[in-house]
């Protein structure tokens, strides 16, 4: 009876913070970490993800070819103020979309900020065989819609590269990424780093959306050089807290592993209540006769 209790117990504490993270994934919808699609297909999960590397220097001599056609240096790129910096896969219209379209959303609501004012957005291809053309034209198609687009698009920054220079960036800044060279597919994690403008990392914000507020506070951070603490999790990992606005919010795929270890640990937990509940009717049995 012991170990029934238990069970159920257990069992019904699990269910509770399981419900409890589906119940802030419908409240939040702040996004994915990682595309919901390359998280179950992808065989190379372990070498997707982001680890924040607060205060890491970005190289500034690495080179890329702007959606311009010109070879430039990161350094050149930058312009001395501060920068929204995107890794994304162009031909993506998931995640990297709505990366695109959630920066720029953000910024058509900020009443402080103003893109090559206040800060430069560059976005950097990780897939080694797109063109600048392809940026040039992913430029036009999305960050048109920025309502300040025709004066500020020179501060608009989609670069490609070959990948010894994505790979210098990215590792730079803990943002890992599966290339499959023969299917010529990326599979990436979602998120934006604000960096200062000498080029060094103060604040990450994960998933695709962009609140207003935490824009401006991170952009303005990291205008004053200011390095943020890395997003600290909480509550089996489902429940980040942004370390620049202090607000809470949800990354899905953490639910997922929450789910999936709680129905294991759920069927193990109902195995040996079971198996419990049967050895004490076999031993009431014995005991009767």
């Amino acid at each position: 009876m012991l170990v029934q209790h238990l069970g159920f117990r257990f069992g019904l504490s699990l269910a509770v913070g399981t419900l409890a993270c589906v119940s802030f994934a419908q409240g939040y919808g702040t996004g994915t970490d990682v595309d919901p699609d390359v998280a179950f297909r992808s065989p190379k999960m372990n070498e997707i993800g982001v680890d924040q590397k607060m205060g890491a220097q970005i190289p500034l001599d690495a080179k890329f070819t702007d959606d311009d056609g010109k070879v430039k240096t990161v350094k050149e790129i930058f312009g001395g103020r501060p920068v929204v910096l995107l890794p994304i896969f162009y031909r993506c219209e998931r995640t990297c979309y709505l990366e695109l379209t959630g920066v720029v959303a953000a910024l058509n609501l900020t009443k402080k900020l103003e893109v090559g004012r206040d800060v430069e957005v560059v976005a950097i291809g990780i897939n080694p065989t797109e063109t600048w053309e392809l940026a040039r034209a992913k430029k036009k198609s999305i960050l048109g819609s920025y309502s300040k687009f025709d004066r500020t698009k020179k501060s608009w920054h989609l670069l490609t590269g070959d990948m010894v220079n994505i790979r210098k960036v990215t590792d730079s800044m803990g943002f890992r990424f599966a290339y499959d060279e023969k299917k010529n597919e990326v599979s990436h994690p979602s998120g934006i780093m604000m960096l200062t403008p000498e080029g060094k990392i103060s604040s990450y914000s994960l998933g695709a959306n962009y609140e207003v507020e935490r824009f401006e506070k991170a952009i303005a951070l990291a205008n004053e050089g200011t390095i943020t603490e890395a997003t600290k999790e909480i509550f089996f990992g489902c429940i980040h807290i942004d370390p620049v606005t202090g607000k809470r919010s949800l990354m899905i795929e953490n639910v997922m592993r929450v789910l999936a270890a709680t129905t294991v640990i759920a069927i193990v937990m109902l195995i040996l209540a079971l198996n419990g509940k049967t050895i004490f009717r076999r031993g009431k049995s014995v005991a009767a006769e």
